[in-house]
């Protein structure tokens, strides 16, 4: 399935931007099996968009819920988190 995330960064996108492509974030998320197709910031609305590629819904819970110290670094604002799941 693909899922959208959508939130806004407390620390800027350059900051997310190179805390999410860490090496052993990357790595976190292979094993996790989320596959990341795109991702940008949209300055207009002042929000990250992150398209993933994964098996349910619960494989991108369980690797968030896993990684709340990393997700913390990046500067995301929880409060304002959307998961867009499309089904085919």
């Amino acid at each position: 399935m693909i899922n959208i995330a959508s939130f806004k960064v407390l620390k800027g996108y350059e900051h997310w931007k190179t805390v999410f492509m860490d090496e052993a974030f990357v790595k976190r998320r292979e094993e996790a099996g989320v596959k990341v197709l795109a991702k940008g910031f949209d300055a207009q609305n002042d929000r990250v968009y992150v398209i993933q590629e994964l098996d349910s819904m619960e494989v991108i819970q369980n690797a968030m819920a896993k990684n709340q110290e990393k997700i913390k670094e990046a500067g995301v604002d929880m409060s304002t988190m959307q998961m867009i799941p499309l089904q085919d």
